[in-house]
C-alpha cells in the first residue's frame, strides 16, 4: 500500500481495513488484466492468418461524435430533455 509511517499512524483501524480491501481489490484486478493479456497473446500466436489488428480492436465510439446532428435532431432531442424536466417551451 506504500504508506508512509506517519500517515499509517493517523488512520484508525476501520480506515486501515478499507484500505487494505480496496489495494487488494486493486491487485487482483491487475492480475486478471495481465492474465487476459497473456492468455490472449498467445491465442493470437497460434492464428494463422493474423488478423488484422484493426479488425481486433474495440470501437471508441468517437466516429458517432463526429457525425454531429441536423437541426431536426437537435430540436427532438431537446423537446425530450425538455419534457424529461417538466420545462416549458418559450418562443424566442
Amino acid at each position: 500500500m506504500a504508506l508512509l509511517p506517519e500517515q499509517f499512524w493517523r488512520l484508525t483501524f476501520a480506515e486501515y481495513i478499507a484500505m487494505a480491501k480496496g489495494f487488494r481489490k486493486r491487485q487482483v484486478h491487475r492480475a486478471n488484466e495481465l492474465l487476459y493479456l497473456a492468455w490472449h497473446t498467445e491465442a493470437l500466436a497460434r492464428m494463422d492468418p493474423l488478423p488484422a489488428l484493426k479488425d481486433l480492436q474495440l470501437a471508441d465510439g468517437t466516429d458517432e461524435l463526429k457525425k454531429g446532428q441536423t437541426d431536426a435532431e437537435m430540436e427532438s432531442r431537446i423537446r425530450v430533455l425538455n419534457a424529461m424536466f417538466h420545462g416549458t417551451e418559450v418562443e424566442v
